[in-house]
């Protein structure tokens, strides 16, 4: 009797320990791809950044181009061609 209560009490430290060791290797893979998608993520907001600073550089040229097709349009630019149109 007392072998059998040994034996199951080996067995059952054996599945514990493969368990543990089990739910260790699992999170070690978590671990794993959370690192890579944090690597990811600061690359993309490098990238984002980068983009941000340039449309911001961009932001006074378009505006210029904007009120400058503003005022053509103001000037007669939408009269020529609405004329157009009509013929």
């Amino acid at each position: 009797m007392k072998v059998n209560k040994t034996t199951s009490t080996s067995q059952a430290s054996a599945k514990t320990s493969e368990g543990v060791e089990d739910e260790i290797k699992r999170l070690q893979r978590k671990a794993a791809l959370l690192e890579k998608k944090g690597k990811l993520l600061e690359t993309t907001t490098s990238i984002l950044k980068k983009e941000i600073a340039e449309l911001k550089d961009d932001a006074p040229n378009l505006q210029a181009e904007i009120a400058s097709l503003q005022k053509e349009k103001d000037n007669g630019w939408g009269e020529a061609k609405s004329t157009r149109t009509k013929q």
